[in-house]
This record gives C-alpha cells, structure tokens and sequence, in this order.
C-alpha cells in the first residue's frame, strides 16, 4: 500500500523515459527454478535491462547472485540506490528492501520503512509504469501469493506489456493464477517462452517506425493510416479517440503492435480490417484505467477535513449525499469514496441516505466494479482494519461487503456526449482529462458545473489544472486538486446536452475503407446540430431569476461581458416573469436596439423547460431577428406590389412558430420520460438483484437454523448416552454387589414389590426370577422368629432394615435381612 509520498511520486509527469525498454521480474517461492529457466533461454543482445525482485528473507544473506550468475553469460549484480539500469543487464534486488525506479535511476528503500502489507513486487511494477510508460515489461513468476497483479494493471494501463509464467510449469501458481484472474495478462507461457518473447519485444522496440509512433513523430503516411483506424474506432463503439491526447492514444496502439508482433503500422491497419476481435482488444487497451484502492492518501484525508464537512453543514437528516465518480473504472476508487464517508460518518455520529454513481465507458469495467470482487493483492492496498470491516473473503480474492455495494449504482456513460449525473454534492473525476484532447476538456468540464449543487466540489487527478475554467470553478485545495463550484452567470457548453462530439477529420482516400453504419442517435444529433446552426435564432437558457445558465447560437448583439444588455433587459425580464406566473410560452413581437449604430428590429420568445429529476424550471429565450420572422415557404406569400406580407402568411407563420415551440417543449418531456424509464429499468433490475440476495439469505437462515436445532438434538443425544453409560454402570455395580454378598437380602420397590434378591435369598425364601415384580404378599415364605414360625406374607408390615432369624439346611441358626427401595 503506497504511502502519500509514494502516490505523489508515482504521478510526478517529469519522468526520464530510457531508451531501451525496462523488464521487471518478481517471483517468490520456487522463483529460483524459474529464473533459472528463463536465463538459459535468454541471448545477450535483447537490448533490455531485467530488474529481478525476489522475495527474499530479510535476516538472510542471498547468494542469489552467484547462483544466477552461474546459468547466464550476461552480467549479474546487485541493486544499489542511484544505479542506472543498463541494457543486457541483470539487476537484482537485495534483501530486506524494496526498489522503485524514478526518472530512470533505480532507488531502494528499506521494508521496515513501508507500510505493513506493502508488496515489494507490486510497488516496483507501480513506479515502472509511470516511470517508463509504454517502455517497461513486468514479467511475474512462480510465487504463493498475489503479489504482482496490481502492478501488471499499471503496466498495462501506461502501455507496457504483462507477461506471466503458465501455472502448469510453476511449483507454486498461486501468483500467476491470481494475475491471470485480474484480467492484467497479454500473454501466458512458461519461462522459456517468456525469454523468447522478451527477445522479440526488445528488437520491436529498436524498429524506427514504431519508436517514431511511440514518440509522437508518426511520417505522414502513418497519420492517414492513424485516421483510418479512429474511423474504424468510431464506428465499433462511437467514441472519438481522434479528439484524445495524440500520445496516449499512439503508445496504446504501439503496444498492441508489441502483442500482436506486427512491425508496422500499415500491416496492423490490415489486421484491424481483418480480424474484429483485434479491433475489440485495441478498443479495450485504450480504455484501460489505472486505479486501485485510496489511492492517494491525501486526497481522501482532504475529503474528510475539507469536503465531507462542509457537505454535512445544515444538511437536512432526510437529505441524501450523492457523489458522482466520473470515470470509475473498476470500481476501487468508487468503493473508497464510500469506505471514506462511512468512516466520517459513524465517527461524527451522523445519518444520511448515501447514493455513490459510478460511471465509466468501459462497459467491460462496469460489469467488474459492480461485481466488486477483488484479487488478494487488495489486501496490500487497504489497512487490516478496513479489510475486517467492508470485505468479505472470496473464492476468488476479496469481495466488498453488501453493505458498501448497495450504496453504489454503476452505470456505463460517455462524458463527452451522455447527460451528466444531477444535482450531486461532489464529483471526482481523477486521471481521466489527461487522456482527453483540449475540445473534449471544454465540454466535460461545464457539464460537472452543471451536474453539482450550488455549494458542490470537484475532485481532480495531481496532473490535472481547470486554467480555463476560473470563472467556474475555485480551488479550495491546490495541492490535492479540490474545487468548490462558483454560482456563474454564464456557462458556455461546446457541446448541448443531445449533441454529440462531431466526428473524425475526413480521410483523403476513402477506397480501402470498410463501410461502418451510422447510429441511428447520432445520425439524428448530426442533423439537429445542423439544423440549429444554420436556422435556429440566438438565445440563451435563464432561471426564474434571470441568471443566465447557457447561451446558444451568434449572441453577440444581445450580450455584453456575458449579460444580457440594459437595453433589452427589461423586454426580456417582463417576458421571462409573464411565462413564470402564466407557466406558457411567450412572445413579445416589435422590439427595437442599437447594434453597432444599427437599429435592429427583433422579437423575444420564451419557452418553459422543465425536468422530470430537476428541482424547478429553466427558460429558454431566443431573440428572433425581423428578417427570421418567417420561413422560406412564408416569403413566397409576400404580395409582389408592396412587399408586406399577408394577413394569413403572418397568421400562419405564428401558428407555425407556436406549432414548433409545443414540439420543442414535447420532445425535451419525451427524452426526459426515456431517461426516467431507462432509470426505472435500472432501478427494477436492482430491486430484482436485491430480492434475489434476500432469498439467498433466507435460505442461509434456513440452513443455519437447521444446523442449529441438529446442535441442540446432537447435544441432547450425548447428554443421554452418558446418563445411560452411568446408569449402565450404577446397574452393572449393583448386580456385581448382589451377586458377591454372601447374606440372603431381598429387595422391594414402595409397593411391596421385589425388584432385586441375592442367591442365598433366592434358596432360603424359595423365590425365582419370574418373581421379581410380583408383590411379596402373594410369595409364602417360613421364617422361624423366637422359636416360633413366622409368615412374612400374613405380617401387617414389611420389615425395613430388620434382621430375623431363620434356620438354614445345616440346622444352623442364622439372620436374614429383609428391605424394600423407596421410589
């Protein structure tokens, strides 16, 4: 888990790229094998520098050197801070420290110096990636745990290749089998293989054509074939990448040129138009985000002490916090922004409903984060105490906890063209304006405006500013990159709310090029956007209190400094005021101003806009200049002799103009009802979701309380089997006693009853064992007592514990004892 030091670095934008490209390579247990493998089949010219990471035990002395060094003719050594990887040579990294790269020297630090759960191996590929971006290689091996996979995502996401050795081949899989299920793979083999491929990466990124794409010097040629593969990028999943930051975009497609071992760009434009599933994977590389859990620790400490107070000030018990996190990815940061409020919460005693979007254009990443499973190496980015309190243990790693997970709604979302998240108290939208070119940034940035309440905040990455944007938005936090929403009167969107971003420059030759459909939504915004340009009026959008919100169109004679003029301010304030008290459009013909020593003559027309999910309503104003008062149709009415215009072409055009404001006003309600019932759908499969989990519980309870009631019976059972094993014994003593005693005793029960008699008893009172259980009334026994004989049948009562006498067959004078056992 990287200290806030360590995040900082990380992002640092000045880093010195090397020449040649940098593999890191981390095994653990059974490393040793592997690395041995992977050394005999490496040659001496790769042109590569191998950083090899080792989990080491840190009171040991490694010989891994000289082990190493005695199965490869390439130099072997080990890592000292400030050492500069070298090509065609093997560092290696030294007990009992980690090693991270910055601006191209090699830096250790000591382990006892890392937060606890830090992985040496995760924390090197993570300073490779944004060291050396597209130029490093992390390469993991056999080892016991998942050390490794999260540092293969950064690599990745920065345009590196991943490799892994193939489990079979390794004696302990579980690091390879846990990078292998993050989906942060190109290719899997075993260490022969790996050295094979390392061979090949190292002379794909010696090739001039593919240096010069990666260093954003693509030959002309190479810019026409780019454009062809933006078209046929759009075309696939309507995304303008032609509008990305060029050098993000050309490292992505130079690493699938490393992957799919294609030495240029031409042969790669063949293989896009071939083969869909390249285009799919190509696709999927330039979305790829980097992301893991609180990352950036001062950020989250700046929410707690800046943000979440001052969204929980004079806010209502029964009032929901809603955070909106723009470009979500797989859901870490989405998760922690929750973990982070629940903490603030529970520890300030405070109650609120919590609604968490995230939204990402990776349909793919959305699957993942509403998922929220996690591998192991999540451990290493999240404290102990977190663990216990928001995951639960998986078969496939970690999984957030139900309660965190019901509090997020993820949803696929394109910010340059789908309507933003409403009325939400803070937007975070990190790391994701650096991949955007300057057009798309003026249009997202408006829209976060727009999406935010009054006094709401907007998070950003270390490396991205609003410079353009002051008006807007002010900083609270530099450092941590947090503003505060400023109430502007003017917000200008490049882009409305239902038009899209504008397409692809035109390519000079269009024979070679695959025919792609148009979407029938953006065929539709294309001709709207062209039918507003070229015949729609100025106007601007205001609320009830005539604060400007948008403005559309040429609105140069009407504004001045971004306000509507004072000539015309009171025309348009008793029009806005009429439709407000009369809740209908308004139109207010025979208006006259001065523009630039020229008299215009123009009408005021103001339509209510009202949203289904918004608190109250909007207004939009247009200014109809004389010379648009009528369509073209409507001119062909004017009487030829005078040049005015007919009763019923005037007539007509009002009606006409009425007609177009109801269809203006019934298209925004019907695009309104769609959205709330895509919401509704969403909602549905939620509550399905949930209903689903709720059987699944019920069904845990069931089981639990059938285990638990078996508990109790089983506990019962061995209760009774140990009475009956006493009582067994108490019985088996007893029998045992009767039997050994050589004085005749006969036993009965309170009813007179013989229950027990010894065998002298059995011979002297003529008793059987059919007997036992008769009364003792029904038995004649002779007893001699004082010389006389005695019937103990016809005496009143039995004797307890009386001794009398009786003469046995030796005429020997002797005592018998009677007794009977009380119940």
């Amino acid at each position: 888990m990287l200290d806030e030091s360590d995040a900082v670095q990380n992002e640092t934008p000045e880093s010195e790229t090397l020449s040649y490209p940098v593999a890191g390579i981390g095994a653990s247990a059974g490393g040793i094998e592997a690395y041995i493998d992977l050394l005999h089949s490496l040659p001496l010219d790769t042109g590569m520098s191998f950083i090899l990471v080792p989990h080491l035990a840190p009171d040991h002395k490694s010989h891994l050197v000289k082990i190493l060094q005695g199965h490869t003719q390439l130099p072997v050594s080990t890592i000292e801070t400030g050492t500069v990887p070298q090509p065609n040579h093997i560092h290696i990294l030294p007990p009992n420290n980690f090693v991270s790269i910055s601006h191209g020297t090699l830096r250790l630090e000591n382990r006892s110096d890392k937060v606890k759960g830090t992985l040496a191996i995760d924390y090197f590929f993570r300073s490779l990636a944004m060291d050396q971006k597209n130029m490093a290689v992390g390469v993991v091996l056999s080892g016991m745990d998942s050390d490794g996979a999260s540092g293969l995502k950064a690599i990745k996401a920065e345009g590196g290749i991943a490799l892994v050795q193939e489990p079979s081949s390794a004696r302990h899989p579980d690091m390879p089998l846990n990078s292998i299920a993050a989906d942060n793979v190109d290719l899997v083999m075993p260490p022969a293989g790996i050295a094979k491929e390392l061979t090949r990466l190292g002379y794909l990124y010696a090739h001039p054509e593919l240096r010069q794409l990666e260093e954003g010097k693509a030959a002309a040629t190479d810019h026409e074939i780019l454009r062809k593969i933006y078209q046929m990028l759009r075309g696939f999943a309507g995304l303008a990448f032609g509008l990305y930051k060029p050098g993000t975009v050309h490292r992505r497609i130079a690493r699938r040129l490393l992957v799919t071992q294609t030495d240029s760009l031409r042969a790669y434009l063949k293989l896009l138009q071939s083969s869909p599933e390249e285009l799919r994977l190509l696709h999927e590389d330039l979305l790829v985000g980097l992301t893991w859990f609180f990352r950036d620790p001062g950020m989250f400490e700046a929410l707690k002490t800046t943000v979440f107070p001052k969204i929980f000030e004079n806010r209502a018990p029964n009032q929901q916090v809603r955070i909106w996190v723009a470009g979500c990815s797989t859901g870490e940061e989405t998760y922690s922004i929750v973990m982070a409020l629940l903490e603030y919460t529970s520890a300030h005693g405070l109650e609120a409903g919590i609604q968490v979007f995230g939204t990402d254009v990776s349909e793919r990443s959305i699957e993942r984060a509403r998922a929220g499973c996690y591998p192991d190496s999540v451990a290493s980015e999240v404290s102990p105490e977190r663990m216990r309190r928001f995951f639960v243990k998986v078969d496939q790693g970690y999984q957030v906890s139900k309660r965190v997970r019901d509090l997020c709604v993820f949803a696929r979302q394109n910010l340059c063209k789908d309507p933003p998240i409403s009325r939400v108290d803070l937007v975070t939208c990190r790391n994701v304006l650096i991949y955007l070119g300057q057009e798309l940034q003026r249009r997202v940035i408006p829209a976060f405006h727009c999406a935010l309440k009054p006094e709401g905040f907007l998070i950003l990455g270390k490396s991205e500013a609003l410079p353009d944007f002051t008006d807007i938005f002010d900083p609270v936090d530099r450092k941590n990159k947090v503003f505060a929403k400023l109430e502007a009167t003017h917000v200008s969107f490049e882009v409305p709310r239902f038009v899209t971003a504008p397409a692809d420059p035109p390519l000079r030759n269009h024979e070679s090029e695959p025919a792609y459909p148009w979407n029938g939504v953006e065929l539709q915004h294309a001709a709207d956007r062209a039918v507003l340009v070229g015949y729609a009026p100025p106007g601007v959008i205001v609320n009830g209190r005539l604060e400007i919100l948008q403005s559309r169109g040429q609105m140069g004679p009407y504004l001045d400094s971004r306000r509507l003029k004072a000539s015309i301010v009171n025309e348009v304030r008793e029009a806005v005021e009429r439709a407000v008290a009369q809740e209908i459009p308004v139109r207010m013909d025979n208006l006259r101003m001065k523009d630039n020593s020229h008299d215009l003559e123009f009408a005021i027309e103001v339509f209510p806009i009202q949203a289904l999910n918004a608190a109250g309503k909007c207004y939009l104003v247009l200014f109809v200049a004389k010379n648009e008062f009528h369509s073209r149709l409507e001119l062909e009415h004017l009487d030829e002799a005078d040049g005015n215009l007919t009763a019923d072409a005037v007539s007509t055009a009002q009606l006409r103009q009425d007609l177009n404001a109801s269809k203006f006003y019934l298209q925004s309600l019907i695009e309104e009802r769609d959205l709330k019932n895509e919401e509704l759908t969403s909602s549905n499969a939620e509550v399905q979701s949930a209903n689903e989990e709720l059987q699944s519980t019920n069904e845990e309870l069931e089981t639990a309380k059938e285990e638990l009631q078996s508990a109790k019976l089983q506990t019962v059972n061995d209760e009774l089997q140990q009475r009956n094993h006493v009582l067994t014994e108490t019985a088996n003593d007893t029998a045992n006693l009767l039997t050994s005693v050589n004085i005749p005793v006969l036993i009965l029960n309170n009813s007179l009853q013989i229950r027990q008699f010894t065998p002298l008893a059995q011979k002297l009172l003529s008793v059987r064992l059919t007997d036992i259980g008769r009364p003792i009334s029904e038995i004649r026994m002779n007893l001699a007592q004082n010389g006389f004989l005695f019937s103990l049948g016809a005496g009143p009562k039995p004797w307890s514990g009386n001794s009398i006498p009786y003469r046995n067959d030796d005429s020997q004078d002797s005592e018998a004892i009677v007794t009977y056992l009380l119940d």
